[in-house]
């Protein structure tokens, strides 16, 4: 940042079926990295180490890490090449990664819990502002609870391969190409399922939505950041269910 300019902070939540350890190296592992942004990333995942992202042949994000806690942490500096606005550096990114349904109910909630207590034993409730945001919260918070737990037990298992499986369909593996000639291998999966680390993608991402219902040599177009990204279908493929 320049001299005298203002320091601007924002905070983005983002919800993702994975715990925190299966997250994390795509976080520090260059070829993970790319998987979810950028087409080629150096990485050094140390303090003072090299951090850069080449979003496309000519768009370069670069900086350097600060700090890397793994599995829960990375924090590191940020910038465009060649850029006078967004210079590389001038920008600091930490990223957080914590398991939401045990953070809640282990963590969160026993806080907010005694907060309210407190909060309760200063008297009159009605015009105590504390006591009256911790009790919201507190419905917030089981509300989200009641809503993973539910999404936990009532999900279905997919035992069988479809009928036709010269198509691409949920649960199919599935091995692309793109206009680099780069090959990527990945499991169609439930949103529930999300799993970077074992190459599980959510029938919810673009690719996904794209593929469904194709066949090998069958092509797909899909926009990311920085453009479009043409893929090929080069291999279908099924798992059997593992008899019991």
């Amino acid at each position: 940042m320049t001299a005298g300019s203002e320091a601007h902070v924002v905070e983005l939540e983002i919800r993702l079926d994975a715990a925190p350890d299966e997250v994390f190296p795509y976080l520090v592992d260059p070829e993970r990295y790319v998987l979810w942004q950028g087409v080629r990333a150096e990485l050094d995942p140390r303090p003072g180490g090299a951090f850069r992202v080449w979003m496309d042949a000519h768009t370069v994000a670069s900086g350097e890490y600060v700090a890397v806690e793994a599995p829960v942490r990375v924090v590191f500096t940020w910038g465009w090449e060649g850029s006078e606005e967004i210079p590389p550096g001038s920008t600091v990114v930490e990223l957080r990664l914590r398991a939401e349904l045990d953070e809640l109910w282990r963590v969160l909630r026993p806080q907010v819990t005694r907060a309210v207590q407190e909060a309760a034993a200063q008297g009159d409730r009605s015009e105590n502002a504390e006591y009256i945001y911790g009790k919201r919260q507190l419905r917030e918070i089981d509300r989200r609870v009641r809503f993973l737990r539910q999404r936990l037990e009532g999900m279905v298992v997919v035992s069988r391969p479809p009928d036709d499986r010269s198509r691409i369909f949920f649960g199919a593996w599935v091995q692309v190409e793109d206009d680099t000639g780069t090959a990527t291998e990945f499991r169609i999966v439930g949103p529930d399922e999300l799993d970077p680390a074992r190459r599980y993608v959510s029938m919810d991402s673009p690719l996904a939505r794209a593929l469904l219902g194709k066949r090998i040599d069958d092509e797909v177009t899909i926009e990311i950041p920085g453009g479009l990204r043409a893929y090929v279908v080069v291999g279908i493929r099924y798992e059997e269910p593992v008899a019991s």
